[in-house]
């Protein structure tokens, strides 16, 4: 569900002032979802709870995931899981990537507050 966007085809978003969205998923254990990237497009996914796989790759809760070069992000819940993905659009390259069917996943570690 997208919570803020720049897209107009996204009419309950929060409106912003570019070519991005920012959308949310709330996923019970083994549920998945898939969001449509496209490989032009860069996408930032961080689970504020719980743990999920993203193209089998396996995110930690506030572990973050810059996600490149794939048309399809698709996203499992390995625990029950409240995700927020951001999708950029069009950006450099950067970062440690991994090779994922597809394409590549780039897995970062963000600071805890706790």
């Amino acid at each position: 569900m997208a919570i803020a966007s720049g897209f107009d085809r996204d009419r309950d978003a929060l409106p912003i002032r570019t070519r991005a969205r920012v959308l949310n998923a709330k996923l019970k254990v083994g549920e998945s979802i898939e969001h449509v990237l496209g490989e032009s497009r860069l996408a930032y996914l961080v689970p504020s709870t719980g743990t999920v796989e993203v193209n089998g790759v396996r995110i930690h809760t506030r572990d973050g995931a810059a996600i490149k070069d794939v048309d399809i992000a698709a996203i499992r819940a390995i625990e029950d899981a409240d995700a927020v993905m951001v999708d950029l659009g069009q950006l450099n390259e950067g970062g440690r990537a991994i090779n994922i069917p597809g394409g590549a996943l780039t897995i970062q570690n963000l600071i805890r507050l706790d």
